[in-house]
């Protein structure tokens, strides 16, 4: 018996490669590989924030995906696991991609849950559909914010990052106020900060030099969203000597063109235009 639990992902790669299929070594080193590879699929799929079906389809096709493509791997370019890595993200991205095509976010999905409760369909399942579709969200935004720099002074991916949060935000409180009277004081921002996380590198952002970190400002959003003042709810958390409203709006509307043109065809289809609509004057 070759000892499969000793050995490295490469050396099971090679095992696999190299020994006669059917042979018991062969067979121990697929199964122990296969192993590895549907443990790193499920790390993959919480980096790429699939959800539901498109994160399940991901483990259960991983081998079946990575085994044809063993040939094309050689250690002389890097270890197995960065390489594993990249071959499965393709591979959730194609998911994710193949998801959209047959569900897209619009307004009628939010103005037909009604409809859809009384028809006996629970307003659960209409928000499971509606996680995964921002769990795409945050799988477009993991290819857009690194390569999105501040510009000049402002950082418009900050802005653009908090602003989408409160409108998503603004959803999810119409939605429910549909059905119960009050939401527990936080519970949007639980919601919200689920839907679209933020990653280590992006949290540590600001809207400009000298304002508080988007983490630190998302702390004074929190208890701030239960309230119905759209994203004049921003000015309120920075403090209402930090930005003007004229200013802010200007953020507003720059931080949402340079999306849209960094987006490109995922800003209709993933529902961006639909929740980060232009900004209107909604002073108290």
């Amino acid at each position: 018996m070759f000892p499969c639990p000793d050995l490295t992902p490469e050396e099971l790669v090679a095992r696999v490669q190299e020994l006669p299929p059917g042979s018991p070594g062969h067979e121990q080193a697929v199964v122990q590989l296969a192993q590895y590879v549907q443990c790193v699929a499920e790390q993959v799929a919480r980096r790429l924030h699939t959800l539901g079906q498109v994160s399940q389809d991901l483990v259960d096709q991983s081998w079946e995906h990575v085994e044809p493509r063993l040939g094309s791997f050689n250690t002389e370019n890097g270890t197995f696991t960065p390489w594993l890595r990249t071959v499965l993200h393709n591979l959730g991205r194609d998911l994710c991609r193949r998801s959209r095509r047959g569900v897209s976010f619009d307004e009628e999905q939010l103005d037909e849950y009604p409809e859809r409760q009384a028809n006996g369909n629970p307003i659960e399942d209409n928000l499971e559909k509606l996680t995964q579709l921002f769990g795409q969200m945050r799988t477009a935004l993991d290819q857009l914010t690194p390569c999105w720099p501040p510009s000049r002074a402002v950082d418009y991916c900050a802005v653009f990052l908090v602003c989408l949060r409160v409108q998503l935000a603004e959803r999810y409180r119409a939605l429910i106020r549909q059905y119960y009277d009050e939401i527990p004081l936080n519970q949007l921002a639980d919601c919200v900060a689920r839907w679209l996380p933020w990653h280590p590198h992006e949290e540590p952002r600001s809207f400009r030099c000298g304002l508080p970190s988007i983490g630190d400002l998302w702390e004074q959003l929190a208890p701030l969203l239960n309230e119905n003042r759209g994203l004049n709810v921003v000015l309120t958390a920075l403090g209402e000597q930090a930005v003007s409203y004229t200013t802010f709006t200007q953020w507003v509307h720059r931080a949402r063109q340079q999306a849209q043109e960094r987006l490109g065809d995922d800003w209709q289809l993933l529902g961006f235009a639909n929740l980060l609509t232009p900004h209107r004057n909604q002073e108290d």
